[in-house]
């Protein structure tokens, strides 16, 4: 993986990584960026464990391949984004939740960056 590709790359790993210490630390200052409050009891344990480790984990995978250049390792974060974009669009159609066009977006968005990545160190070799 080039020096530019590897930086590209990096760019949604330090979104969601802050994204993730953001629902570590401060729950109360990224909820709203998702249209959420911040819970109480078990639902605030779910929301920091479940939301922190979805983006800490997307974040370390995406940093795991840039640093070893193995790109298998962007599959997952792939399949996870994309799977949320899926998601977020059957909660409109089923249930009536609205439609999230910003944030499938930029799942989309950041999955074609990790995707092209792949692409392109494949054409590498």
């Amino acid at each position: 993986m080039s020096f530019t590709l590897k930086l590209i790359t990096l760019i949604p790993a330090i979104v969601f990584l802050i994204i993730g210490i953001g629902w570590v630390l401060t729950p109360e200052s990224v909820a709203p960026n998702f249209g959420m409050t911040v819970f109480t009891g078990l639902g605030l344990s779910s929301q920091i464990g479940d939301l922190g480790s979805y983006f800490i984990s997307i974040a370390l995978m995406i940093i795991y391949a840039v640093k070893t250049n193995n790109v298998n390792w962007l599959y997952p974060p792939i399949l996870l984004l994309l799977l949320t974009a899926l998601f977020r669009t059957l909660a409109t159609l089923i249930h009536g939740a609205p439609f999230a066009i910003d944030m499938i977006a930029s799942e989309i968005i950041f999955s074609g960056i990790l995707y092209s990545a792949i692409y392109k160190s494949n054409d590498r070799e």
